[in-house]
């Protein structure tokens, strides 16, 4: 069992999304590109579920983390690989703080998700 902080794990599927083309886009709203929409599909994240037709497409909002500065993985799209991680028992929220417990599975099957790096925990 690893332990990160959500901003942290947000921020690392950001740039890993970004660095694998799933994403594009510039500023604060970003889009999935085609290649992204198929691959999240793949892992059960259907992004016409997701946005309401005359958006379709733009469910991702660019934030920055208050501790770093860093970007990370905001909006519809972030809120949903959230609680698919949760359902699926890949991880499970530390009570009274913003730490996230990530199994020996978790880190596997997060590691598949737009594989350009291994998950960094800590």
């Amino acid at each position: 069992m690893a332990i990160t902080w959500a901003g942290s794990l947000a921020s690392e599927l950001y740039h890993r999304l970004v660095v694998a083309g799933w994403l594009e886009g510039s500023g604060r709203q970003l889009m999935v590109s085609d290649e992204g929409r198929a691959q999240l599909a793949a892992v059960g994240v259907y992004i016409d579920a997701l946005a309401p037709h005359q958006q379709r497409g733009c469910v991702i909002c660019r934030c920055t983390e208050w501790n770093d500065q860093a970007p990370h993985l905001g909006g519809v799209l972030g809120q949903a690989l959230f609680r698919l991680f949760l359902q699926s028992g890949w991880m499970r929220e530390a009570e009274d703080t913003r730490a996230l417990h990530i199994s020996a599975l978790g880190i596997q099957q997060i590691n598949r998700i737009a594989r350009v790096a291994t998950l960094q925990v800590g």
